[in-house]
């Protein structure tokens, strides 16, 4: 247990500069988005993209807190963000910046008692998707450019994305404690405000 916590501080900090920024990608397109929203047409799609959020089924909280988790790590992160990585590097990062620029067109609406609800939500799902493209854009560059991903070693495609593959399972241990949390919360907030 030692050992994979001690590979996954390793695989962490490798990838800081990246952690950085995607974090200022994702939460500055989020702000981007509040602006857009001052927009009514763009305001408009938005609206239309998210006509219904969740099955009318979801009146029990487990099995809410189970949809939410599993919809956010299995199609958000790691379909959406990190297995789109394996075709171009830079795919996490394009998808990324839509769902924040999403997110932030959607913040615009609510009042400010209702963004401080959401706001731990936005936090802990948001850095569960800051990391799972931090996973994908290892990816694909493990395949396409080994040097890039691995700068001090010298090793082979196959060598760099069976590594990549290691290190998005330690990656993907943080992605899923924040996900399960943001699940928890975002439960939790709509119950109560609900």
């Amino acid at each position: 247990m030692t050992d994979f916590f001690v590979s996954l501080r390793e695989t962490f900090s490798r990838r800081i500069p990246v952690f950085v920024l995607m974090n200022a990608l994702f939460f500055g397109s989020i702000l981007i988005g509040a602006l857009l929203a001052q927009d009514q047409n763009f305001l408009f799609y938005v609206l239309r993209m998210n006509e219904s959020i969740f099955p009318s089924e979801l009146s029990d909280p487990l099995f809410m807190v189970v949809y939410i988790f599993l919809s956010n790590i299995v199609v958000s992160a790691f379909l959406l963000v990190t297995l789109t990585g394996l075709l171009f590097f830079a795919f996490p990062m394009i998808i990324l910046v839509d769902r924040a620029i999403f997110w932030g067109a959607l913040l615009n609406l609510l009042s400010t008692p209702l963004f401080f609800a959401a706001f731990l939500t936005i936090i802990l799902e948001g850095m569960g998707y800051v990391l799972a493209s931090i996973a994908g854009i290892n990816l694909g560059l493990s395949w396409l450019k080994p040097d890039w991903a691995y700068r001090a070693e010298q090793i082979s495609r196959i060598r760099a994305l069976k590594k990549a593959i290691r290190e998005c399972i330690y990656i993907y241990v943080l992605v899923t404690m924040l996900l399960l949390a943001a699940a928890i919360v975002e439960t939790a907030t709509i119950a109560y405000l609900g």
